[in-house]
């Protein structure tokens, strides 16, 4: 967040946790030994928050995620 000027915007596209499929692709890497860490997207939406900047999420209503922070 201190590398977004003021009136930027940061747009993070992720798998969406929520959805059965990603959660299943997380279980086949952990079973691989990857060190992927997954973060649901309200997760994501937290730690962004806790910076002080505003954010949002969208979906696809698949397996896509968008959050989008407006500093």
């Amino acid at each position: 967040m201190r590398v977004l000027k003021a009136g930027g915007r940061m747009v993070i596209e992720e798998p969406d946790y929520n959805h059965k499929g990603v959660k299943i692709l997380a279980l086949m890497e952990k079973m691989l030994l990857m060190r992927s860490r997954f973060y649901k997207p309200q997760e994501i939406r937290r730690m962004i928050v806790s910076h002080g900047v505003s954010a949002c999420i969208e979906t696809d209503g698949h397996y896509t995620a968008w959050i989008i922070a407006d500093k």
